[in-house]
């Protein structure tokens, strides 16, 4: 009895053997399918990928695999995943396996990729670098220049403008070496913001417009729109306005599109710049009229809406502006630019005060404020010059109070105080 029950429980984990080898080859043979149709057919490998239900995988190797590349198949599709449950699992088995140089790299790339979809650039960046010298072993000029991209991004982020130059440039690179035109579009459009933000606008003029003979090449549509977008704006810097009108104008006559968000707050600035101030102020009012409140560019919004208000000499609403976009831009990451702030020479200007009012014997203004509030923590905003528009930040303690006085001229910043918003500018003695 004792040995016909052994044999029943040897039949039964055979059977239950032989299945998982049959569920396991077909996994299989379905993630070789999936792999294959990756790069040209992404939406078609991340179908394939989702039909399979990663219980029935019982080997280790074939659960990373699958992973692995719905982690990559999701990445194709630009879904940007923000979990990073599923990727460790191959991190930890290809960790252990050093000869599988390539699919190791993958894991620890989509690994660093996913800690940056959610915002943790510091950590982000430092598992990129530590992967630079596998991904060069690994001989694959793409993988290489995909990571050159994503460490350029993020560098972009600190406003560390020269090494996001050279990374740009490698990335640039290795996409022409691998002889991926379509890559080198993007990277050469890096290159471009690069120089547009250390304010080498000639180069960056030059760098946008090689960007945009390549992607018309390869017909994106889509980033022809914002190349263009880029191009109007440096024109600006430039101060050729008219020309950046003209850039713009070939989206909605060329491309056949509306403007963005981004594109209408341009298209402001460049009337605004070229002195048209009824058709400045006619564009702000029809961006203001389309930009959502949670759209990315409000902020930019309230950069130009700042501008064209001090320039029809309405500097209250200027102030409000400035801070209002200091507000939208609050929740942004801070700590990441590099500055430092001495006792000994700088002070602070202030054009929005807590307090005033009109002597309306002389009808001149009054202004009355504490100064003490100038002693004590703040959080310090910096008008961008970034394409995107935004803030920088860095929190500051000045003590003692800094050299205060009141100005009606232009807004570069403001001064977060008991958390409120107040516009000022900061200058050096």
């Amino acid at each position: 009895m004792r040995n016909r029950t052994k044999r029943l429980i040897f039949l039964l984990a055979l059977c239950a053997a032989a299945v998982s080898c049959r569920s396991n080859a077909r996994v299989e043979a379905e993630l070789l399918c999936a792999e294959q149709c990756l790069y040209a057919a992404p939406d078609s490998a991340l179908c394939i990928l989702s039909r399979i239900d990663p219980d029935n995988i019982s080997r280790r190797r074939t659960r990373a695999e699958y992973v692995l590349l719905y982690t990559m198949a999701q990445d194709k599709n630009y879904i940007l995943a923000e979990n990073d449950s599923l990727i460790r699992i191959a991190r930890n088995y290809y960790r252990r396996r050093p000869k599988e140089l390539r699919r190791h790299f993958l894991s620890e790339y989509y690994y660093s990729q996913i800690l940056h979809n959610r915002g943790e650039d510091s950590r982000a960046l430092v598992h990129f670098l530590r992967i630079e010298d596998e991904g060069r072993r690994l001989g694959d000029p793409y993988l290489l220049g995909l990571l050159y991209q994503r460490i350029c991004e993020i560098y972009e982020t600190q406003y560390n403008y020269a090494t996001t130059l050279e990374y740009a440039r490698l990335a640039y690179e290795n996409f022409k070496q691998a002889g991926k035109n379509y890559h080198c579009g993007y990277a050469l459009s890096d290159i471009g913001s690069a120089h547009f933000d250390m304010k080498q606008y000639d180069s960056a003029y030059t760098y946008y417009s090689q960007s945009l003979r390549l992607v018309e090449s390869e017909r994106d549509t889509a980033m022809m729109q914002f190349t263009l977008g880029d191009l109007a704006y440096t024109r600006i810097a430039q101060d050729m306005p008219d020309e950046a009108c003209a850039l713009l104008w070939q989206i909605r006559h060329r491309l056949h599109r509306n403007w963005s968000d981004r594109e209408r707050v341009i298209i402001t600035l460049a009337h605004l710049s070229a002195g048209r101030l009824d058709s400045a102020c006619y564009y702000l009012q029809l961006a203001e009229a389309v930009i959502e409140s949670d759209s990315p560019t409000r902020g930019f919004l309230k950069d130009a809406a700042a501008e064209v208000h001090f320039k029809i000499h309405d500097y209250r609403k200027a102030a409000e502006e400035y801070r209002d976009g200091l507000i939208l831009q609050d929740s942004l990451d801070r700590g990441v630019l590099q500055f430092t702030i001495r006792d000994e020479d700088k002070k602070i200007v202030v054009i929005f005060p807590q307090g005033e009012e009109v002597d309306y014997r002389t009808g001149r203004e009054v202004v009355r404020w504490d100064k003490q509030w100038f002693s004590g923590n703040f959080t310090l905003g910096f008008g961008s010059n970034l394409a995107g528009g935004g803030f920088h930040y860095k929190k500051v303690s000045f003590s003692p109070s800094k050299d205060v006085s009141i100005i009606r001229g232009r807004v570069y910043g403001a001064v977060k105080y008991n958390d409120q918003w107040r516009a000022c500018v900061i200058e050096t003695n």
